[in-house]
C-alpha cells in the first residue's frame, strides 16, 4: 500500500506537541522493552503530531499517526520504510517517543494507556505521542523522512485506503 501522498492535517491540529531531547526517537508499541540506542537518530527540538481518522465498518478509527519536527512541512516530505520492518503492536497502541522517556515498566506505559483508552484514542506526553492502532494488534508500516542522517518526520499507517 502506497501512503506517500496521503494528506496530513494542518500542523497544530491533532495529536499534540512534544520535545525530543535525546536525539533518538523510538517508534514502537509502548509495552515493548527497548534498549537505549535502539531508537532512530532524530532532530532535537519541538515536534508536532497529528492523526487521520476515518469511519470504517468497525467505527471511527485512527488510520494514520504522523509526527514531525516543527521546522519541516510533512505534506512536502518523501517518506521511506523505516529499517525495512513493520511496527509490531501487542497492546493496541503505537507511538513515537524520545528515547529519554521510553520506559514500559514505569508510569510512562500507564500514561500511554490512559490516552489511547480515552474517547480521543490518542495523545501526547512531554516527550512523545501515542495513538490506538486502528484495528488493534498486528504489524503496521512505519515510515521516516530524513534530512541527512536525521529523521525529521515519522508516519505509521494503521488502516490504508483499501482497508475498511
Amino acid at each position: 500500500m502506497d501512503t506517500t501522498n496521503w494528506k496530513v492535517p494542518r500542523p497544530g491540529q491533532g495529536a499534540g506537541r512534544f520535545t525530543v531531547e535525546s536525539g533518538r526517537v523510538i517508534a514502537s508499541d509502548p509495552c515493548y522493552n527497548m534498549n537505549r540506542g535502539e531508537g532512530t537518530a532524530a532532530r532535537k527540538g519541538n515536534w508536532r503530531a497529528s492523526v487521520d481518522r476515518r469511519n470504517t465498518s468497525w467505527g471511527n478509527r485512527v488510520c494514520v499517526l504522523t509526527a514531525w519536527h516543527e521546522d519541516v512541512n510533512p505534506e512536502s516530505r518523501t517518506f521511506t520504510k523505516l529499517r525495512g520492518a513493520d511496527g509490531g503492536v501487542d497492546s493496541g497502541q503505537f507511538g513515537f517517543f524520545d528515547e529519554k522517556e521510553f520506559d514500559p515498566d514505569g508510569p510512562f506505559y500507564d500514561d500511554c494507556c490512559s490516552m489511547t483508552c480515552s474517547d480521543a484514542g490518542f495523545g501526547s506526553t512531554k516527550h512523545g505521542v501515542v495513538a490506538c492502532s486502528g484495528f488493534g494488534d498486528g504489524c503496521y508500516p512505519v515510515e521516516v523522512s530524513r534530512e541527512g542522517k536525521e529523521a525529521v518526520a515519522f508516519r505509521v499507517t494503521f488502516i490504508g485506503d483499501d482497508e475498511n
